[in-house]
């Protein structure tokens, strides 16, 4: 698989948000805003912590998956927010990186 980091090759993707599971207690998803040229403005992906590792080249975060697939997974506009309280789309997010 090719490595993404966050922000990737695409300078203008951006960690916008981090989402909450307030009865746990941790970060269940980052909220990642793409480049305006990817053809999806205004789009939250939600991609879970665990889809994450630390890169070879010393940046922080590196998505373990190529762009397409990243930007094929569970999205929402941004002025839906409330999409991430639906139990059926955190699953969705949870199947589609198998965590």
């Amino acid at each position: 698989r090719d490595l993404h980091s966050f922000p990737t090759r695409r300078s203008s993707d951006l960690v916008a948000d981090v989402a909450v599971d307030l009865p746990v207690g941790q970060a269940a998803y980052l909220l990642i805003e793409t480049a305006a040229d990817a053809g999806a403005p205004g789009v939250l992906y939600a991609v879970p912590l665990k889809a994450f590792s630390r890169g070879p080249d010393g940046r922080p975060l590196v998505l373990n998956t190529d762009r397409g697939h990243f930007l094929a997974g569970p999205h929402f506009q941004k002025e839906f927010g409330s999409e991430l309280c639906r139990p059926e789309f955190g699953a969705a997010v949870q199947r589609y990186y198998n965590h």
